[in-house]
């Protein structure tokens, strides 16, 4: 089996120990004089949880209270490492990582693990009780020992976060235990995963961070730590000067012949490879962290997310041509991991014990040829297994290879629900969405027989029981997952299951069927999606589903999610068939567009303008430059935007007025969320600079040869109900990374609207003609500055 079982003894056996009696506590909960987290929270999940159950509150007594434990009748239910339980020869530390113990004699219920974390003494025992409080990180035998219990044995689900998530059987006046023995550990050991669900899947309003991250414990997601990029800190220890975390002035660890310089690592540099192995040794010597990704004896060695481009000759000396034509390629694979086997080799030296970890990812993903690697890495491949082809392509091949060359070290696999809709939302289109019960199953049995420890879900499934799927996959991936969909449907939607099953699983099949795509292979575009997979009968028939499963729906439960699918996934859906066939019929227009050159238009003089405010130009003297078009160039028949542009011989100053429901606007980080995007430069290349305008007085700067200006940039951002005002200002000096702009200069800019995943239509004042590109600096505008 995938899942270790140490000992497994069926809790259906002969005999019963009871809990509740007639309504009234026939049980008492023990938890240690100085109890863990794990142990402590436990208690409370036990003891509410019996509570919905039957309406009855089991006393909770710590192992020292041996007068109240002695004159306490009924079963004892042993919660967590204590003198009762070493009494019967058990103890946590006998216990692996995750595994944990559920026993069930006539008169004593032992729920056991391994636990790592004390409570804190800002931690008040009888606050733990309560769930307005949030477990840290660490090991969690004993509570996994307890919601094994309570999902495995009393039937309680938790589908999704809060509340109306929460499933528990009929209330009951009596409640027992049968006589019985589970000793065992999750499949995978790391398990503690942030994700959730696309379209708003778990419903409206959505659930708080607090009850998502209690979801997650309460699915045993309660440890695990994956690997990620590293280097994060690195500018500002060794280039910013003014950083508060600068340490010494070292531009030679940086990647030569890029601008700006601190973006990626020279890798390939001995002093570089020196400063990495001292900080991983510091850390393991117990002075401090100095990577952005390390955990319990490993550290992370993850360049940074964007090219392996140093133009060092060493360097260069260990690039390679692509060997496919794919974000996952190995071009520079001997290079990432030639330096992550060096920092390897010299850490073995002071501490055999510890690791270092890296990805195989981006163009470091192709396992390196003819390169022995150290024992003391690991792994974490990254994979996107939607879009395999059907004998699984080159990113299957680079997986298996990892598998074979590295058993028990894969730390941590990156999977990527984030497409094909990331991609999608950049492309200005709608995708098809993905449901992926069978799939996700096949792949989780694979990854369990091959040794992998953990995941890093990169990104949001698009339905509830997938993401709930992926939780029960993690603890036992042999489970069927049509037995599953059978328990959750009809608990999810009542009585329109039949039909919701129906829509879910032809969807799903519609998407995973390679006979679906040109060629046989799956791909992610718009053409795919809505000609191919999303196909006129398809929709149709797809729609009639739906209106049956809204008449069947009988409670308000029912109606109220079958009601959100529609306003969310279908509406998604149709939109997107929508929204291609109007492309389609203006293609032979935007095919003429694209022979076109890029717009232009003049900024206008006016006067001086106090302070250089914005709100203090008159912009009713200002021309307005209408915006209609998205970044593929493609008309947009209900969305527009209004921009505005003047100067007065010192500053440029900008008007936007988005015309769109602004109810949902997201504001994300680092380029990401509902933005406008400006792109600016004196010519139609490099150097360039761009900003990135939220919906909070909030922007980011971006520059291809300096980071630090934009100091001079203000703005101010007003949203109304059905409109969103952009207002800001910059120095003309500004404007351009290689001198002064004066009155009479051509300027090149560009105005953008990005959106959030599950967002609207992109804009673009002068469109790219390529739907998930924004940088395309030939197709900027030019602007030029009136005398």
């Amino acid at each position: 089996m995938c899942v270790s079982l140490v000992l497994m003894v069926s809790l259906l056996g002969a005999g019963s120990t009871p809990l509740v009696t007639g309504g009234q506590p026939s049980a008492v909960i023990i938890v240690p004089r100085e109890p863990s987290q794990a142990a402590w929270f436990g208690a409370g999940e036990l003891r509410r949880h019996v509570e919905q159950l039957t309406g009855a509150v089991l006393p909770v007594l710590t192992d020292d209270q041996t007068g109240e434990i002695a004159a306490a009748r009924g079963t004892r239910v042993l919660v967590g490492d204590s003198a009762e339980t070493r009494r019967l020869g058990l103890r946590g530390d006998q216990f692996g990582l995750g595994e944990y113990l559920v026993r069930v004699t006539s008169d004593t219920v032992v729920l056991l693990g391994r636990d790592q974390l004390a409570l804190r003494p800002d931690q008040p025992r009888r606050e733990q009780l309560a769930l307005d409080w949030q477990p840290d990180a660490g090991e969690w035998g004993s509570l996994l020992a307890v919601y094994h219990l309570l999902e495995n044995t009393l039937g309680v689900r938790w589908y999704a976060p809060g509340a109306a998530g929460t499933w528990l059987p009929p209330k009951t006046a009596d409640l027992s235990l049968a006589v019985g023995e589970v000793r065992r550990h999750p499949a995978f050991p790391d398990r503690r995963q942030a994700f959730g669900v696309n379209f708003k899947a778990w419903g409206e309003p959505a659930p708080s961070g607090d009850e998502v991250n209690l979801w997650h414990l309460r699915n045993r997601l309660a440890h695990g730590e994956t690997i990620s990029h590293s280097f994060e800190r690195w500018p500002k220890r060794f280039l910013q000067k003014d950083s508060p975390e600068f340490e010494s002035y070292h531009p030679e660890y940086f990647a030569v012949g890029r601008e700006p310089i601190g973006g990626q690592l020279c890798f390939s540099n001995p002093a570089t490879i020196a400063q990495v192995v001292q900080d991983a040794r510091d850390y393991f010597d117990g002075k401090g962290c100095r990577f952005s990704n390390a955990g319990d004896g490993w550290v992370g060695l993850v360049p940074r997310d964007i090219e392996t481009d140093c133009k060092c000759p060493n360097c260069q000396a260990l690039m390679q041509p692509k060997d496919v034509d794919d974000f996952f390629n190995g071009s520079a694979s001997r290079l990432v991991w030639t330096f992550t086997d060096r920092v390897a080799r010299e850490l073995l030296k002071t501490h055999p014990d510890k690791y270092v970890a890296q990805l195989a990812y981006f163009d470091y993903s192709e396992p390196p040829k003819g390169l022995d690697l150290a024992p003391n890495i690991l792994v974490g491949p990254a994979i996107d297994t939607r879009f395999w082809p059907r004998d699984g392509g080159h990113q299957y091949r680079y997986y298996k290879e990892w598998a074979r060359r590295c058993p028990g070290r894969l730390k941590s696999l990156w999977l990527y629900p984030c497409f094909p809709i990331e991609t999608a939302t950049a492309q200005g289109y709608h995708s098809f969405p993905v449901f992926e019960a069978r799939r996700m199953t096949e792949l989780m049995r694979m990854f369990a027989a091959d040794g992998v420890r953990g995941f890093m879900i990169c990104g949001l499934y698009d339905h509830a029981f997938d993401a709930w799927l992926y939780t029960k996959l993690l603890d036992d991936p042999t489970l069927d997952p049509a037995k599953l969909q059978a328990e959750f449907f009809p608990r999810w939607y009542g009585a329109a299951a039949g039909p919701m099953t129906t829509l879910y699983n032809e969807i799903e099949k519609a998407f995973h069927d390679y006979g679906n795509y040109q060629g046989g292979r799956p791909v992610s575009t718009e053409a795919a999606a809505w000609d191919r997979l999303g196909t006129d009968t398809r929709m149709a028939h797809w729609g009639r589903v739906l209106a049956n499963a809204e008449a069947a729906a009988a409670t308000d439960t029912a109606k109220q999610r079958v009601a959100h699918f529609r306003a969310t996934i279908w509406q998604w859906m149709t939109e997107g068939k929508k929204l291609w066939t109007r492309k389609k019929n203006h293609q032979t227009e935007v095919d003429l567009a694209k022979t076109q050159p890029p717009p232009s238009a003049e900024v206008g003089r006016c006067a001086a303008v106090a302070d250089g405010d914005p709100a203090r130009v008159d912009w009713t003297q200002v021309p307005i430059l209408r915006i209609n078009r998205n970044v593929a160039g493609y008309p947009i028949e209900d969305r527009s935007a209004d921009l505005q542009l003047v100067h007065d011989g010192q500053r440029l100053y900008a008007r936007l007025v988005d015309h769109l429901d602004t109810k949902g606007l997201y504001s994300g980080e680092w380029f990401w969320g509902d933005r406008w995007e400006w792109f600016l430069s004196t010519q139609r290349d490099k150097p360039y600079r761009q900003v990135g305008f939220y919906i909070q007085p909030r922007v980011d700067y971006w520059s291809s040869t300096d980071e630090k200006w934009g100091k001079g940039l203000r703005y101010q951002p007003a949203i109304a109900p059905q409109s969103w005002t952009l207002l800001w200002s910059l120095p003309l000096s500004d404007v351009s990374a290689v001198g002064p702009v004066k009155p009479g200069d051509a300027v090149y800019m560009n105005f953008i609207r990005g959106v959030r995943q599950e967002g609207g239509e992109t804009l673009a004042f002068s469109p790219t003609f390529e739907a998930g590109r924004y940088h395309n600096l030939p197709r900027m505008a030019e602007f030029r500055l009136a005398r």
